[in-house]
């Protein structure tokens, strides 16, 4: 009877994933996961190669909801600051700057050392993954 009970709550667990590209389950909280330095390791703009040229490089995401951000356009770096935080649900991620400018990402992959985004903006989707920063 106790296997059992365990095996259901394996599989309830395992069943309630939160981002399209996992984890299923882990034992850190979304928060502490979030919290890092992250560095821009590939994007894409509807499917095609884009690293290059996406401008978000860095993010150091701290655990008090403030944040650094480096953009970097034509291999200058802007670095830029303000919070960020999950919407209500914890599906999106809100990168809110200093001058009032806003990001809005939905988070696919959210694990302690990868970060899968994904950005519309106009026609193009942008997929965008994050490493910790080395």
């Amino acid at each position: 009877m106790r296997y059992s009970l365990y095996i259901f709550i394996l599989f309830a667990f395992v069943g309630c994933t939160k981002y399209t590209d996992g984890p299923a389950f882990s034992l850190l909280s979304r928060k502490s996961r979030m919290v890092n330095r992250w560095e821009l390791d590939k994007a894409t703009a509807n499917g095609e190669f884009w690293t290059p040229y996406y401008p978000l490089k860095e993010m150091e995401l701290r655990e008090d909801f403030t944040q650094t951000s480096t953009f970097r356009t034509l291999n200058v770096p802007n670095v830029m600051t303000g919070q960020w935080e999950f919407d209500n649900r914890k599906e999106n991620l809100k990168l809110i700057f200093s001058n009032d400018f806003t990001q809005v990402f939905r988070i696919d992959r959210l694990k302690k050392d990868e970060l899968r985004l994904t950005i519309f903006s106009n026609d193009t989707t942008y997929k965008l993954d994050y490493i910790t920063y080395k």
